[in-house]
């Protein structure tokens, strides 16, 4: 049953139900309710369909937490789902999450939006980095009304590498500052990108790299943001956030397959390309005149 019509520029004419779409659907959900990529790839529409697949007589989409503000009436953020559709997944087994609200009804178009940087390469070895808690900030010194345009309201990049065997496991948590917030389920939710991967010493390369949004309360996202990714296992804290998980790749992923996708993911983040390449974007040391 319809639920409404709306149109955005981004979006097109999409159609809002009362049925969620994976009940409307065939394809199949996994237990994270991705949808598997071999099931996905052949209803791609056109050159112009990324972030879009056809399904009967209108259009699926990827999740609007790909979209800029994570809102369905915005364009997707550049350059991710592109990146994502272009990886090569012969040795991959790729899943993608899709909109489970809102289908499109009129053929999308293409569009171009371009951020102030792009994904840089890492090139250190994996098997070389010493396990641990990593932490990046914008500068401290400088005015935080400057700092939030500078850093497009990034907060901090909390990392972690862990070694178990030949496993080498990555985690992140990109945290926002207290302005951006999202409304979920009718609550003000902060949403914090995350990204989990494990890299195999003996291959040297990622067995497995998924993504998710994390979305936490006020309270939660205080204590979080200022600490480190041991803080709840440490302190014992027992307040989960809500998640849901965006995207996941498991095969063999090459370390310049993952840095990409990650530069991608975390759009608009120089704080990503500060820790891959060593320093700021070339944007932010012209500003910053260093």
């Amino acid at each position: 049953m319809v639920k409404s019509l709306d149109y955005s520029h981004a979006t097109g004419l999409i159609l809002k139900t009362h049925r969620k779409i994976d009940k409307i659907i065939s394809l199949k959900q996994d237990k994270d309710g991705l949808y598997n990529w071999n099931d996905l790839k052949e209803r791609i529409p056109n050159i112009f369909g990324v972030g879009y697949f056809v399904y009967e007589n209108y259009y699926l989409m990827v999740s609007h937490f790909f979209r800029r503000g994570y809102d369905q009436l915005n364009n997707f953020t550049p350059s991710f789902i592109e990146e994502f559709y272009k990886l090569d997944k012969k040795y991959i087994n790729a899943s993608l999450s899709l909109d489970n609200d809102i289908i499109r009804i009129d053929e999308p178009r293409p569009y171009f939006e371009a951020d102030a940087w792009f994904g840089a390469a890492f090139r250190k070895e994996i098997s070389m980095i010493k396990d641990g808690i990593i932490k990046y900030r914008p500068p401290i010194h400088e005015k935080p009304n400057f700092v939030r345009r500078l850093y497009n309201n990034n907060y901090s990049l909390d990392m972690k590498w862990s070694t178990k065997g030949n496993i080498k496991t990555f985690q992140l948590s990109e945290f926002k500052d207290e302005s951006v917030i999202i409304k979920l389920e009718g609550k003000i939710k902060h949403p914090v990108r995350y990204i989990h991967a494990e890299y195999n010493l003996e291959n040297n390369s990622f067995q497995h790299f998924d993504g998710a949004i994390h979305f936490y309360d006020r309270n939660h996202y205080l204590k979080k943001r200022d600490r480190d990714l041991d803080y709840e296992s440490k302190y014992g804290a027992n307040s989960k956030a809500k998640s849901k998980k965006l995207f996941r790749l498991d095969g063999s992923i090459s370390v310049d397959q993952w840095s990409n996708l990650i530069t991608h993911f975390l759009h608009e983040n120089p704080l990503i390309i500060e820790y891959f390449t060593g320093d700021y974007p070339q944007y932010i040391r012209k500003i910053l005149k260093i």
